[in-house]
Protein backbone atom coordinates (compact mmCIF):
# COMPACT_ATOMS: atom_id res chain seq x y z
CA UNK A 1 0.00 0.00 0.00
CA UNK A 2 1.03 3.21 -0.81
CA UNK A 3 1.15 6.43 2.22
CA UNK A 4 -1.35 8.82 1.47
CA UNK A 5 -1.51 12.45 2.04
CA UNK A 6 -3.65 14.96 2.62
CA UNK A 7 -4.87 17.41 -0.24
CA UNK A 8 -7.36 19.60 1.02
CA UNK A 9 -10.13 19.47 3.48
CA UNK A 10 -11.30 22.66 2.53
CA UNK A 11 -10.64 23.87 6.74
CA UNK A 12 -8.38 26.73 5.88
CA UNK A 13 -10.46 28.48 4.03
CA UNK A 14 -13.23 31.31 4.76
CA UNK A 15 -16.74 30.31 4.07
CA UNK A 16 -17.90 32.00 0.81
CA UNK A 17 -18.43 31.61 -3.46
CA UNK A 18 -15.02 30.37 -5.10
CA UNK A 19 -15.93 33.73 -7.34
CA UNK A 20 -15.23 35.92 -4.44
CA UNK A 21 -11.51 34.18 -4.21
CA UNK A 22 -12.07 32.85 -0.34
CA UNK A 23 -9.74 30.05 -1.74
CA UNK A 24 -7.24 32.59 -3.06
CA UNK A 25 -7.33 30.95 -6.26
CA UNK A 26 -6.35 27.18 -5.31
CA UNK A 27 -10.02 26.25 -6.96
CA UNK A 28 -11.83 27.61 -9.53
CA UNK A 29 -15.28 28.16 -10.71
CA UNK A 30 -16.90 26.23 -13.71
CA UNK A 31 -17.53 27.17 -15.72
CA UNK A 32 -17.77 31.06 -15.34
CA UNK A 33 -15.68 31.39 -12.20
CA UNK A 34 -18.85 30.79 -10.05
CA UNK A 35 -21.10 31.87 -7.43
CA UNK A 36 -22.52 28.20 -7.56
CA UNK A 37 -19.74 26.99 -5.85
CA UNK A 38 -19.42 28.12 -2.40
CA UNK A 39 -17.14 26.57 0.79
CA UNK A 40 -19.73 26.02 3.17
CA UNK A 41 -20.21 25.12 6.76
CA UNK A 42 -21.73 21.26 7.61
CA UNK A 43 -21.99 20.11 11.17
CA UNK A 44 -18.80 22.02 12.21
CA UNK A 45 -16.96 21.72 9.65
CA UNK A 46 -16.14 23.18 6.27
CA UNK A 47 -16.85 21.07 2.70
CA UNK A 48 -17.28 22.30 -1.01
CA UNK A 49 -20.86 22.96 -2.47
CA UNK A 50 -22.11 23.15 -5.99
CA UNK A 51 -25.19 22.98 -7.24
CA UNK A 52 -26.11 23.72 -11.33
CA UNK A 53 -28.56 26.24 -12.93
CA UNK A 54 -30.94 23.48 -14.61
CA UNK A 55 -31.02 21.20 -17.75
CA UNK A 56 -29.89 22.09 -20.77
CA UNK A 57 -26.79 23.82 -22.34
CA UNK A 58 -24.88 26.27 -19.53
CA UNK A 59 -26.52 24.35 -16.97
CA UNK A 60 -23.26 23.20 -15.87
CA UNK A 61 -21.69 24.12 -12.44
CA UNK A 62 -18.60 23.51 -10.09
CA UNK A 63 -15.43 23.41 -9.25
CA UNK A 64 -11.89 22.37 -10.01
CA UNK A 65 -8.48 22.43 -8.99
CA UNK A 66 -4.95 21.67 -10.66
CA UNK A 67 -3.12 18.69 -8.71
CA UNK A 68 0.17 19.63 -10.23
CA UNK A 69 0.49 23.44 -9.32
CA UNK A 70 -2.19 24.64 -6.91
CA UNK A 71 -0.90 23.23 -3.73
CA UNK A 72 2.78 22.89 -2.67
CA UNK A 73 3.02 19.48 -3.23
CA UNK A 74 2.39 18.20 -7.03
CA UNK A 75 -0.40 15.40 -6.74
CA UNK A 76 -0.98 14.99 -10.35
CA UNK A 77 -0.27 11.64 -12.21
CA UNK A 78 2.32 11.77 -14.87
CA UNK A 79 1.60 10.46 -18.31
CA UNK A 80 3.59 7.59 -19.21
CA UNK A 81 4.39 5.99 -15.99
CA UNK A 82 2.29 7.68 -13.04
CA UNK A 83 -0.13 5.97 -11.18
CA UNK A 84 -1.85 7.58 -8.28
CA UNK A 85 -5.08 6.71 -5.79
CA UNK A 86 -7.13 9.89 -5.05
CA UNK A 87 -9.91 9.55 -2.50
CA UNK A 88 -12.76 11.78 -1.30
CA UNK A 89 -15.86 11.56 -0.05
CA UNK A 90 -19.34 13.13 -2.05
CA UNK A 91 -22.79 13.37 -1.50
CA UNK A 92 -25.80 14.87 -2.84
CA UNK A 93 -27.58 17.29 -0.24
CA UNK A 94 -30.93 16.26 -1.47
CA UNK A 95 -33.30 17.13 -4.58
CA UNK A 96 -32.85 16.76 -8.02
CA UNK A 97 -29.02 16.67 -8.63
CA UNK A 98 -27.03 15.04 -11.43
CA UNK A 99 -23.33 15.26 -10.22
CA UNK A 100 -20.28 14.27 -12.34
CA UNK A 101 -16.61 14.29 -11.25
CA UNK A 102 -13.60 12.57 -11.82
CA UNK A 103 -9.94 13.23 -13.07
CA UNK A 104 -8.84 15.20 -16.40
CA UNK A 105 -5.57 16.00 -18.49
CA UNK A 106 -7.23 19.78 -19.04
CA UNK A 107 -9.23 22.21 -16.85
CA UNK A 108 -12.57 21.78 -17.01
CA UNK A 109 -14.08 24.84 -17.75
CA UNK A 110 -17.18 25.04 -20.17
CA UNK A 111 -21.01 24.07 -20.55
CA UNK A 112 -20.47 20.51 -21.24
CA UNK A 113 -17.89 20.16 -18.62
CA UNK A 114 -18.66 16.00 -18.51
CA UNK A 115 -17.32 15.70 -22.00
CA UNK A 116 -14.05 16.52 -20.30
CA UNK A 117 -13.10 14.20 -18.30
CA UNK A 118 -10.26 11.72 -18.24
CA UNK A 119 -12.06 9.28 -15.72
CA UNK A 120 -15.56 10.20 -15.91
CA UNK A 121 -18.02 9.48 -12.39
CA UNK A 122 -21.40 10.19 -11.90
CA UNK A 123 -23.77 10.77 -8.60
CA UNK A 124 -28.06 10.89 -9.98
CA UNK A 125 -30.79 12.15 -7.82
CA UNK A 126 -31.34 8.44 -7.72
CA UNK A 127 -28.15 7.69 -5.52
CA UNK A 128 -26.48 5.80 -8.51
CA UNK A 129 -22.71 6.23 -8.13
CA UNK A 130 -21.72 5.20 -11.64
CA UNK A 131 -18.48 4.98 -13.93
CA UNK A 132 -18.58 5.93 -17.78
CA UNK A 133 -17.17 2.21 -19.31
CA UNK A 134 -16.69 3.73 -22.69
CA UNK A 135 -20.46 3.09 -23.98
CA UNK A 136 -22.44 4.39 -21.08
CA UNK A 137 -22.97 4.83 -17.49
CA UNK A 138 -21.90 1.41 -14.93
CA UNK A 139 -23.64 1.32 -12.05
CA UNK A 140 -20.71 0.64 -8.82
CA UNK A 141 -23.01 1.38 -5.90
CA UNK A 142 -26.46 2.90 -5.12
CA UNK A 143 -26.22 5.51 -1.79
CA UNK A 144 -29.33 7.00 -0.07
CA UNK A 145 -29.61 11.25 -1.15
CA UNK A 146 -28.04 12.87 2.07
CA UNK A 147 -25.34 10.17 2.91
CA UNK A 148 -21.81 10.37 2.13
CA UNK A 149 -19.93 7.95 0.51
CA UNK A 150 -16.61 7.83 0.42
CA UNK A 151 -14.90 6.90 -3.65
CA UNK A 152 -11.68 6.01 -4.71
CA UNK A 153 -10.01 6.47 -7.78
CA UNK A 154 -6.89 4.87 -9.16
CA UNK A 155 -5.50 5.91 -11.69
CA UNK A 156 -2.93 4.38 -14.08
CA UNK A 157 -1.54 6.79 -16.85
CA UNK A 158 0.75 4.03 -18.36
CA UNK A 159 -2.21 1.36 -19.12
CA UNK A 160 -4.91 4.66 -19.21
CA UNK A 161 -7.45 3.04 -17.12
CA UNK A 162 -8.98 3.45 -13.53
CA UNK A 163 -10.26 1.69 -11.30
CA UNK A 164 -13.34 2.47 -8.23
CA UNK A 165 -13.81 1.62 -5.08
CA UNK A 166 -16.29 2.71 -2.86
CA UNK A 167 -17.59 2.56 1.00
CA UNK A 168 -19.47 4.30 3.39
CA UNK A 169 -18.51 5.38 7.33
CA UNK A 170 -15.16 4.28 8.23
CA UNK A 171 -14.67 0.91 5.66
CA UNK A 172 -11.86 0.52 3.42
CA UNK A 173 -13.05 0.06 -0.19
CA UNK A 174 -14.90 -2.51 -1.87
CA UNK A 175 -13.49 -1.89 -5.49
CA UNK A 176 -15.59 -2.83 -8.25
CA UNK A 177 -14.54 -5.37 -10.38
CA UNK A 178 -14.12 -2.94 -13.84
CA UNK A 179 -10.99 -1.98 -14.86
CA UNK A 180 -12.28 1.48 -16.82
CA UNK A 181 -10.51 2.52 -20.04
CA UNK A 182 -9.75 6.76 -19.48
CA UNK A 183 -13.12 8.11 -21.24
CA UNK A 184 -13.90 11.25 -23.35
CA UNK A 185 -10.64 12.69 -22.78
CA UNK A 186 -8.37 9.72 -23.16
CA UNK A 187 -5.03 12.06 -21.98
CA UNK A 188 -3.16 9.81 -24.71
CA UNK A 189 -0.05 11.94 -24.19
CA UNK A 190 -0.68 14.18 -21.02
CA UNK A 191 -0.55 13.99 -17.69
CA UNK A 192 -3.54 13.86 -15.18
CA UNK A 193 -3.58 17.18 -13.54
CA UNK A 194 -6.69 18.26 -12.71
CA UNK A 195 -9.83 16.83 -10.37
CA UNK A 196 -13.27 18.27 -10.56
CA UNK A 197 -16.92 18.50 -9.81
CA UNK A 198 -20.11 19.88 -11.57
CA UNK A 199 -23.74 19.74 -11.38
CA UNK A 200 -26.40 20.11 -13.91
CA UNK A 201 -29.65 19.84 -12.81
CA UNK A 202 -29.46 21.28 -9.11
CA UNK A 203 -30.46 25.29 -9.25
CA UNK A 204 -30.38 26.10 -5.32
CA UNK A 205 -28.18 25.40 -2.08
CA UNK A 206 -31.10 22.81 -1.24
CA UNK A 207 -30.10 20.93 -4.25
CA UNK A 208 -26.52 21.09 -4.14
CA UNK A 209 -23.71 18.36 -4.08
CA UNK A 210 -20.77 18.30 -1.56
CA UNK A 211 -17.17 17.43 -1.09
CA UNK A 212 -14.71 16.83 1.52
CA UNK A 213 -11.39 15.03 2.88
CA UNK A 214 -9.49 15.04 -0.60
CA UNK A 215 -6.46 12.60 0.18
CA UNK A 216 -3.73 11.42 -2.75
CA UNK A 217 -1.55 7.90 -2.50
CA UNK A 218 0.84 7.83 -5.31
CA UNK A 219 0.25 4.00 -6.25
CA UNK A 220 -2.67 1.95 -5.50
CA UNK A 221 -4.08 2.18 -1.96
CA UNK A 222 -7.95 1.34 -1.08
CA UNK A 223 -7.71 1.92 2.62
CA UNK A 224 -9.86 4.90 3.94
CA UNK A 225 -7.08 7.38 4.71
CA UNK A 226 -9.01 9.21 7.31
CA UNK A 227 -7.76 8.96 10.93
CA UNK A 228 -9.86 8.12 13.69
CA UNK A 229 -10.27 10.58 16.00
CA UNK A 230 -8.24 10.78 19.32
CA UNK A 231 -9.91 10.18 22.53
CA UNK A 232 -11.36 13.57 23.87
CA UNK A 233 -9.79 14.12 27.44
CA UNK A 234 -11.34 16.07 30.50
CA UNK A 235 -10.43 20.18 30.24
CA UNK A 236 -9.64 23.17 28.71
CA UNK A 237 -7.73 21.35 26.32
CA UNK A 238 -9.84 18.63 25.69
CA UNK A 239 -10.82 18.94 22.53
CA UNK A 240 -7.43 20.24 20.76
CA UNK A 241 -5.47 17.87 18.59
CA UNK A 242 -8.21 15.82 17.44
CA UNK A 243 -8.01 15.07 13.64
CA UNK A 244 -10.20 16.05 11.50
CA UNK A 245 -13.36 13.36 12.34
CA UNK A 246 -15.01 10.56 9.92
CA UNK A 247 -17.86 11.84 7.71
Amino acid sequence: MAAFTLVDDFESYASGTIASGVTSGTWTGIFDGTANAVIAGDSGSQALRFWGTGSGAGGWRGASVNLASSYSTDFSVAHGSGAGTYFFQIRNVGGNSDTVFGLSDIAVDNNNSWQQFTSTLSLTTAGQLRAWNGTGDEVIATIPTGDWVNVWIYADNAAKTFQVGWSTGTDDAAVHGTTFNFGRRNGADANVSYLAFVDLLGTTSATASEVDNIWFAAGQDFTNPIPEPAAATLGALGLLGLLRRRR
